[in-house]
């Protein structure tokens, strides 16, 4: 199961729009991150950097593109505090140390190691390197050809999970074997959620936990060039805070939620991308597809 041309060609377009996350101390687009930033995100003030919409692309991994400062009402922002997107791990399951595990213990209080936790939803993309040499724009291709396929396996990995089952055979289990396949009907309720996903963040981020990442070769692998190492990189995805749906009757907005979107719609403004009005108040993306114009 892939994506097809035209499905590859949207995935970008929806990806060079959305903004870049970046940290004070980083140099360049990607961000070295403690550990502790990947448990307690929350706590984070992040910069935003333009879209490769609105970027030169051949900025390169060394570099980063111009930040997003922007005024709403008398105060200038300079940092923003984004909401990450999460996922449920277990806490046994988790790479933590015995202070971290005590903190996340006590923060959501864990009862055992078979509980769950919320830690930050990622991805991971593979990048030559040679990265003083790669731009925006290669960055935003690896995305498109590598999320999807992780996406794919995750959503592989839960149907396996469903099918070892006690209430399924042993029998069943062995025929289903590695060959498990997705109808079209799965197929397509797949594509649906990838792309609700794509569409339910506004920013992201690519770290590595060291400054000199893992290094991996790919010989033989489809879209990797065998004469080369790639360095390995963490993605991860930020969206706005999403205001409550207005009750209509009165048409009151609070305070925090006017911000909100004042924010947004600055931001975008000042990105050169268009945010979806109607969508300030959903779930829907609040980037619509629109050209991005202007170099930094």
């Amino acid at each position: 199961m892939k994506l097809n041309e035209e499905q590859f060609k949207e995935v970008y377009e929806i990806l060079r729009e959305k903004l870049l996350v970046m940290r004070a101390g980083s140099e360049g687009m990607v961000n070295i991150t403690p550990g502790n930033e990947r448990y307690f995100p929350e706590k984070n003030k992040i910069v935003l950097g333009m879209p490769l919409a609105s970027s030169r692309t051949n900025l390169t991994l060394k570099e980063k593109p111009k930040a997003i400062n922007v005024i709403v009402g008398k105060k200038q922002f300079k940092s923003f505090s984004l909401q990450p997107l999460y996922e449920n791990k277990k806490i046994a399951a988790l790479d933590v140390n015995s202070e971290k595990q005590k903190s996340l213990i006590q923060k959501y209080k864990v009862k055992d190691e078979q509980s769950y936790i919320p830690v930050l939803k990622t991805f991971y993309i593979h990048l030559p390197y040679y990265s003083n040499c790669l731009n925006y724009g290669e960055v935003i291709t690896r995305m498109t050809l590598e999320l999807f396929d992780q996406f794919l396996s995750k959503e592989r990995v839960k149907v396996e999970e469903a099918f070892a089952d006690e209430h399924y055979s042993s029998a069943f289990k062995s025929k289903i074997g590695n060959k498990l396949t997705f109808n079209k009907s799965h197929e397509q309720y797949i594509e649906k959620k990838y792309f609700d996903f794509l569409k339910s963040f506004d920013a992201f981020e690519i770290t590595s936990c060291e400054e000199f990442p893992l290094i991996s070769n790919y010989k033989g692998f489809e879209n990797f060039d065998e004469r080369l190492n790639y360095a390995s990189y963490t993605v991860s995805f930020w969206k706005f805070p999403i205001a409550e749906k207005p009750n209509y009757k009165s048409q009151k907005v609070s305070t925090a939620e006017s911000l909100a979107i004042c924010l947004k719609r600055a931001v975008c403004n000042k990105a050169h991308i268009k945010m979806n009005e109607k969508a300030v108040n959903s779930n829907l993306p609040l980037i619509s597809e629109g050209a991005g114009k202007g170099d930094n």
